[in-house]
């Protein structure tokens, strides 16, 4: 099963619209909408969930995180940690837009990462 299964079994067998069930979960609208797309709407890119944003929709579904992994099948996942740690080094980014750069400059090579600042800061400059 997947999670976009996942998500849409238990909606449906809760009668619950997608904003309920993302008001259960913390969790936007929007980004609920994604992982039911499969998809960023403004990207086209699948949608990578982060483990704390797994842990709240576990949470919104009554059960553990390790329940959840167990029920869905192999799927990526953002190894951000939820400690007070990751949280200086890697800053809660709410806008998906934000998240998507950062995802794509996170894999760039030291070089290539070095011309996307320069060309950034030229950007917020004009």
């Amino acid at each position: 099963m997947t999670l976009k299964d996942l998500i849409i079994e238990y909606r449906n067998d809760h009668g619950l619209s997608q904003r309920q069930f993302a008001t259960a979960c913390g969790l936007s609208n929007g980004y609920i909408s994604m992982l039911e797309k499969e998809m960023n709407p403004n990207t086209k890119l699948p949608v990578t969930p982060t483990l704390p944003k797994l842990k709240q929709l576990a949470s919104g579904m009554g059960m553990s995180l390790t329940d959840l992994l167990v029920k869905v099948d192999d799927m990526p996942v953002e190894l951000i940690l939820d400690d007070a740690d990751s949280k200086k080094l890697v800053p809660e980014i709410e806008d998906e837009l934000d998240a998507e750069i950062m995802k794509i400059i996170s894999g760039l090579t030291p070089e290539k990462k070095q011309q996307a600042l320069s060309y950034i800061q030229y950007l917020a400059q004009s």
